[in-house]
C-alpha cells in the first residue's frame, strides 16, 4: 500500500467501512453555539454526478448519497462585518482515505482530545487553535468520517481519485463560501501529507476565489522523491538525512546524541552533505569508480559513519541505500523494524498478519467512541454510526492518474508555483518532521526550492518530529505561531 500520506492517530482511526447501503441517518443538530465560538456540521451531497460542480447541501447523511462533510468553527459573532472580514482556513488530511480528525482534534481545532478512560473521553480548550485569527473548516472527504463509501461501480466512485476528489473538494469550498454569503474573504488551504497533494490539485479549480496562502504539513508533493528507479537518484538524496537522524536516535552510529537541538544541527549538516558530495557522486552512476575513485571512497566512508552500515556493504549497493531495506535492517539484530511515519518508533520485524501495514508508527486501532462522543457533545451530531478515521478501502481503490499531470510524473509543486506567481501577495508555510521517512523533509525542501518563486514568500520549517508534527506540544505551538503569523501578514498595516 502507499504510505506516502496515510496518517492518523490511535484515537481517531478505524478501518471499518461505511457502505452506501447503510440507512440514511438524520443529523440531530447542525449548529451549536458556545461561549467563544459557533460550531456547525455540514454535509455536501455529490449525488453521483459526473462533475464536481453539481453538489447540494444535505440535512442528513447516509443512504445512497455520496457526500463529504465539514466541521465548521466561527468565533462567537461580534457583528456581521467582523464575520465577513475574517479569513477562513480549509483543512485536509491525507491518505488517501484519512479523515481530518488529527488536524481537528489533535492539531488546530478549538478543543483537544486529552485522554480516554473506558467510555469517558476528556477534551479541553486548545491553546494553539487558530480560531483567534480565522474561521476553521475541517473537511472529511468521500468514504471518511461519517461519509458513505460508494461501491466500485456505483455512481460516485469517480470521487475516489486525484481529479474527482479535487473537483468535489473545490465544489464544496465554493458552495460554502457562497452559502456563507461573502466570497471576498481571504481563503487559506491547509493540507497534511496527501492532503497537501490535494491542495495543489485543487488550486486550478478555485479560480476567482480570494486565495491568500497555503499551509503544507508533512507534504507529499513529488512522488518521484520517494520512488527509487534507475536514473532517479532523488529518493536516495532526500531520505539520507532522515536515515541518518534515525540511526543517531537508535544509537547505531558514532554520531548519536540525545539533545533535540543537536539533532536539528546534525540533520542540517547531513542535508548539506546529501545535496553536495553525495549528489555529485550519484550523478556519475556506474562510472563513478572510474571517473573519481577518491570521491567514491570518501562518500562511502561518510555514509558508513552516518548510518552505521559497513563501508563494503555501502559500496556493494553503489552508495544507494534503499529506505525500506534500511527500516528493516537498522535494528535487525534485535528483531525490530523502525517506523516510516516516525523512524523513532519500532515494532516487530515480523508484523502481525492482521495488520494492514507493517509500519509500527501507523496506529490503526481506535479509542472506542472518542470521535463520535466529540461530535455528539460539541457539534450536536449523533448519526448512530462509527466515524471512519482511516479507510484502507479508499486508499486501495484510489485512481492516481490525473488528466492534468504530465505523463509518467506525479507532482503538484508546479501548480503551487503557478498559484504563487499568479498571486503576488500569496504566501506559503511548509512544515516537515526530520524523522518522517514517508514524506521526507528534504524532499519537500527540494521540491519547493525548485519552484521559480522568490524564496521570501515561502517559509519552510523543519521540526524534531515525525509525520504528525503537532503531536508534540512545543511543535504544535511553534507551527500554530507560523500559520498565525502568515494570516496576520495579510491584515492592513
Amino acid at each position: 500500500m502507499d504510505l506516502h500520506a496515510m496518517t492518523t492517530s490511535a484515537s481517531s482511526s478505524t478501518v471499518a467501512p461505511v457502505t452506501a447501503a447503510s440507512a440514511r441517518l438524520p443529523l440531530r443538530s447542525q449548529q451549536v453555539t458556545g461561549p467563544s465560538h459557533v460550531a456547525e456540521f455540514l454535509v455536501y451531497g455529490l449525488d453521483g454526478a459526473d462533475d464536481g460542480a453539481a453538489g447540494v447541501w444535505r440535512d442528513e447523511i447516509g443512504g445512497d448519497d455520496v457526500s463529504l462533510s465539514m466541521s465548521v468553527y466561527r468565533r462567537a459573532p461580534a457583528d456581521a462585518s467582523d464575520a465577513s472580514a475574517r479569513p477562513v482556513i480549509f483543512f485536509f488530511n491525507g491518505g488517501p482515505g484519512a479523515s481530518s480528525t488529527p488536524l481537528h482534534l489533535n492539531g488546530f481545532g478549538p478543543m483537544l482530545h486529552v485522554s480516554s478512560d473506558g467510555a469517558t473521553h476528556v477534551f479541553a480548550d486548545n491553546p494553539d487553535t487558530l480560531l483567534d485569527v480565522a474561521d476553521l473548516v475541517f473537511i472529511d472527504p468521500v468514504g471518511t468520517g461519517f461519509n458513505s463509501l460508494p461501491d466500485d461501480h456505483a455512481p460516485g466512485a469517480q470521487w475516489l481519485g486525484v481529479d474527482g476528489d479535487a473537483q468535489a473538494a473545490a465544489s464544496a469550498i465554493r458552495a460554502w463560501l457562497q452559502r456563507d454569503g461573502d466570497g471576498r474573504r481571504r481563503v487559506l488551504l491547509c493540507g497534511q501529507s496527501y492532503g497537501a497533494f490535494r491542495v495543489g490539485t485543487i488550486l486550478p479549480y478555485l479560480d476567482g476565489v480570494a486565495l491568500a496562502g497555503v499551509v503544507l504539513i508533512s507534504p507529499m508533493l513529488d512522488a518521484s522523491a520517494r520512488t527509487p528507479a534507475a536514473g532517479n537518484d532523488l529518493p536516495y538524496i532526500a531520505t539520507l538525512p532522515t536515515m541518518a537522524v534515525a540511526a543517531r536516535h537508535h544509537r547505531k552510529t558514532v554520531a548519536h546524541a540525545d539533545d533535540a537541538h543537536d539533532a536539528m544541527t546534525f540533520y542540517a549538516a547531513v542535508s548539506r552533505f546529501a545535496r553536495t558530495d553525495y549528489a555529485a557522486a550519484l550523478q556519475w552512476g556506474n562510472q563513478l569508480g572510474q571517473v573519481d575513485p577518491l570521491l567514491s571512497a570518501r562518500v562511502a566512508a561518510e555514509l558508513a559513519r552516518l548510518l552505521g552500515i559497513p563501508q563494503d556493504e555501502i559500496e556493494r549497493q553503489a552508495l544507494r541505500i534503499d529506505a525500506d531495506a534500511f527500516m528493516n535492517t537498522l535494528l535487525a539484530d534485535c528483531a525490530r523494524r523502525i517506523g516510516s511515519l516516525d523512524t523513532r518508533e519500532t515494532g516487530s520485524l515480523a508484523p502481525a498478519t492482521d495488520k494492514p501495514t507493517n509500519d509500527p508508527s501507523l496506529v490503526v486501532g481506535r479509542t472506542p467512541g472518542r470521535t463520535e462522543d466529540y461530535f455528539r457533545r460539541f457539534l450536536g451530531v449523533d448519526t448512530g454510526r462509527l466515524y471512519v478515521g482511516l479507510s484502507f478501502d479508499v486508499n486501495r481503490r484510489w485512481r492516481w492518474m490525473s488528466a492534468a499531470a504530465p505523463s509518467f510524473y506525479t507532482s503538484v509543486a508546479d501548480r503551487i508555483g503557478a498559484f504563487l506567481r499568479a498571486r503576488p501577495d500569496a504566501r506559503l508555510v511548509a512544515a516537515c518532521g526530520i524523522y518522517d521517512m514517508s514524506t521526507p523533509a528534504l524532499a519537500t525542501r527540494y521540491a519547493l526550492e525548485h519552484v521559480p518563486v522568490a524564496p521570501e514568500r515561502m517559509q519552510i520549517l523543519d521540526f524534531p518530529a515525525g509525520h504528525t508534527i503537532y503531536d508534540n506540544t512545543d511543535n504544535r505551538a511553534a507551527l500554530a505561531d507560523a500559520i498565525r503569523g502568515m494570516v496576520r501578514s495579510f491584515e492592513p498595516q
